[in-house]
């Protein structure tokens, strides 16, 4: 599952600058569901046929500035 987020402001008149100053946030949400994997190596000194369960949240954060001239 994932969900996102977003948004951007641009200003026009902004102190010491001539050109308009953008600013964009975004927000990513990410829901890993329950899963099993199996590991698998070629390597003969591994250990093969191991099950690894994985799950978990992750939270992603993103901005930038930018000008145009």
């Amino acid at each position: 599952t994932v969900i996102g987020l977003g948004m951007s402001a641009t200003f026009d008149h902004v102190y010491g600058l001539k050109h308009p100053l953008r600013l964009d946030f975004g927000y990513q949400y990410h829901l890993m569901e329950e899963r099993e994997f199996q590991i698998v190596s070629s390597q003969p000194t591994a250990l093969n046929n191991d099950v690894v369960e994985t799950k978990g949240d992750v939270n992603v954060f993103a901005g930038s500035i930018s000008m145009q001239f």
